[in-house]
């Protein structure tokens, strides 16, 4: 189960990410027994494993009253990461609200969503 609170410095953690491809997809035509029928080269949504690397952690305390923040986001610990995905690695400032349900720390927990998300986008694919 996924903490972000217990992710020290030099962590590693994973995340599903999802690409819509509803424009990027072309129709393939073909004619069976008299019938014209067609498919996608794609399927809708397409899905793959983001490794997230923990650079630094920046954890706020506040002293006394502040009154212009009632939902305490303005101190929520920051978590500095590296992503990387298959076409694109960076660095960027991370928040975590309560749902954690789509971090993983094991990358096998990542694969079997995954594969869940890719069965659900097909059973949509076929309305």
């Amino acid at each position: 189960m996924f903490n972000h609170e217990k992710l020290k410095v030099g962590d590693k953690f994973y995340s599903v990410k999802e690409r819509n491809q509803s424009f990027h997809r072309k129709k393939i035509y073909k004619e069976i027994d008299g019938v014209d029928w067609f498919k996608y080269d794609v399927p809708l949504r397409t899905y793959e494993i983001v490794t997230w690397d923990v650079l630094g952690i920046l954890r706020k305390e506040l002293e006394g009253k502040w009154q212009h923040d009632p939902d305490g986001a303005t101190l929520m610990t920051e978590y500095y990461v590296r992503y990387t995905d298959a076409t694109h690695v960076g660095n960027t400032a991370k928040y975590f609200d309560c749902d954690n349900n789509h971090y993983f720390v094991d990358k096998d927990e990542a694969m079997v969503y995954l594969k869940l998300k890719e069965l659900e986008a097909k059973e949509l694919d076929k309305t």
